[in-house]
């Protein structure tokens, strides 16, 4: 799934390609025919995001919004040239004489107004690649839960914008056990995961990478290469390959394999639905995962 600095790095690229212009909007699909009908023709004021959530806004005062949630499977691809025929399952095409953007898979492509965009978001925890996102809801409500610290990690009502693979990295990094109960993290461990997740979200964005590995526990060879630029629709492409490229990483997806830091060997096990990573040593704390709550709830 896409995070969040993929997402805001999709809305300037969209921006920057159908911003103020008159955008032709079809399904070849068929499921997003009639929405696709309103918009045709329409003026893009801007594409805006709001940690996963990707919205296409219109010009005009209560103009219609597309919301888009990518999901597990979804992606977007972005081209400079005219659109191509259509192939495969195309929700949503939009296109200009020399741009388009294909929305293939998502989990939700829907037509909204905007009150119902500023409820979507008030709903949501701040995005952490805002300005200035203010913390206290999350510290309060994470000091409060016996949940544990990786689950609540990935509700997005706390940490918009943070997805699987940021979850263990920062983890990692601020040196917790996943299991732990957000509880025991303490207002100082709070404060370092909120202070480093927007970091490592501000790198991905500026890089289209998720790079969180510190030059020095990197292998020589692998050196160079660190912190190179991708280009957004490479990020969103469903390529493995591609994925694979923009990953230098502690502990996400390197099960088995030794910890960059100590040589223990990363373990890994399923967390809120999804694989979790994390290197015992470095980052102590109970022993059996299955003790820990999971469920999501937030005290």
């Amino acid at each position: 799934m896409p995070e969040g600095h993929t997402i805001h790095r999709l809305a300037a690229a969209l921006t920057a390609r159908l911003g103020g212009h008159e955008v032709r909007a079809s399904s070849p699909q068929g499921r997003f025919a009639e929405e696709a009908a309103v918009i045709d023709g329409a003026r893009v004021r801007r594409v805006s995001a709001h940690g996963k959530h990707l919205f296409v806004e219109y010009a005009g005062r209560g103009a219609p919004v597309v919301h888009v949630h990518l999901g597990l499977g979804g992606r977007v691809v972005v081209g400079d040239t005219a659109a191509p025929a259509p192939r495969g399952a195309i929700r949503l095409r939009l296109e200009t004489a020399d741009a388009f953007a294909d929305v293939r898979a998502p989990t939700v492509c829907e037509l909204i107004d905007p009150a119902r965009q500023r409820a979507l978001i008030a709903r949501l925890g701040p995005d952490l690649l805002a300005r200035s996102p203010d913390p206290a809801t999350a510290r309060r409500r994470v000091s409060r839960s016996r949940v544990a610290i990786g689950a609540l990690l990935l509700d997005q009502k706390l940490f918009a914008g943070v997805g699987n693979a940021y979850r263990s990295e920062l983890l990692f990094r601020c040196g917790f056990s996943p299991w732990m109960p957000g509880s025991e993290v303490g207002a100082d461990g709070f404060d370092r995961l909120w202070e480093e997740a927007r970091r490592l979200l501000a790198d991905g964005r500026r890089t289209g990478r998720v790079a969180t590995v510190d030059r020095a526990d990197l292998p020589r060879g692998q050196r160079r290469s660190a912190g190179r630029h991708l280009p957004p629709e490479d990020e969103a492409s469903g390529s493995a390959v591609a994925r694979a490229r923009a990953r230098e990483t502690y502990v996400y997806k390197r099960a088995d394999l030794p910890c960059r830091r100590c040589g223990s060997v990363v373990r890994t096990a399923l967390q809120a639905g999804r694989d979790v990573y994390w290197c015992p040593t470095c980052q102590p704390g109970p022993a059996d995962p299955s003790s820990a709550r999971t469920d999501g709830a937030v005290g």
